[in-house]
């Protein structure tokens, strides 16, 4: 049995996988997670291996296998083989989420160029071309973000949460506020999109992340990616990189 963990900055998430198939899955706790680790060792004691997507840099390899006599792999874009390849140039802090994610686009969309949208906390922007080749891409402010920049840096503004927006132009303040959040983000797409398809007229878009949904009537052309999507890049990856 294989391990999948996937720490976010807002969501921590595991799946398990007994031959090539999920059996369970589940959120986690992260005020106790190291119990609640130890919980899902316990329930499934036949797993063998864990590999996590970690941006909050919760996990140490050395750490882990004192805790539960077992090994980690963890997402290192510079330690890694990855079945892609990529021209960013600083490898170290391109994002275990990002590396996840692109190994899942390319499984799923092999010799396609792409471009992957992670709408989480941040939202991430990745373009792969048909050569299977990382060119990189953008990082900007997700929409509770947007939100909470609007209410802390300013005087006056309230701190909402999300609605959807039937118009760009807001006729009161709170109105403003979502008119500007949301279709800021989706002109932001948009003009992502354009741009890539502009390099690669075959592109496929594929939107993954927990705020997705939220633009699913407005991106009509996209992809959205199955809720283990990120999951399954984890297990790409363990495949070329298995430690047993």
């Amino acid at each position: 049995m294989l391990l999948l963990l996937d720490f976010g900055n807002t969501v921590l998430k595991y799946f398990v996988l007994n031959a090539d198939q999920f059996i369970a899955e589940g959120r986690i706790d992260p005020t106790d997670f190291w119990s609640e680790i130890q919980k899902i060792f316990n329930r499934f004691p036949k797993i063998h291996q864990t590999v996590a997507s970690d941006v909050r840099g919760l996990l140490d390899e050395k750490e882990w296998v004192q805790y539960f006599q077992s090994p980690l792999l963890l997402m290192h874009a510079q330690s890694l083989q990855l079945p892609f390849k990529t021209t960013y140039t600083t490898p170290a802090t391109l994002g275990q989420d990002r590396i996840a994610l692109l190994a899942a686009g390319q499984e799923q969309f092999q010799n396609n160029p792409f471009l992957l949208i992670d709408l989480g906390t941040c939202i991430t922007y990745d373009f792969m071309d048909a050569s299977q080749v990382h060119h990189g891409g953008a990082i900007s402010p997700g929409f509770a973000m947007r939100y909470r920049a609007l209410h802390q840096q300013t005087g006056k503004l309230p701190l909402l949460d999300f609605e959807v927006s039937n118009s760009p132009t807001g006729t009161s303040t709170n109105e403003a506020i979502h008119a500007g959040v949301f279709y800021g983000i989706l002109s932001e797409i948009e003009g992502q999109i354009a741009y890539y398809t502009k390099i690669a007229p075959t592109l496929t878009v594929i939107l993954s992340g927990g705020d997705a949904q939220k633009l699913s009537e407005k991106i009509k052309k996209a992809i959205f990616a199955q809720p283990n999507f990120l999951a399954l890049g984890l297990y790409k990856i363990w495949t070329l990189n298995k430690v047993l």
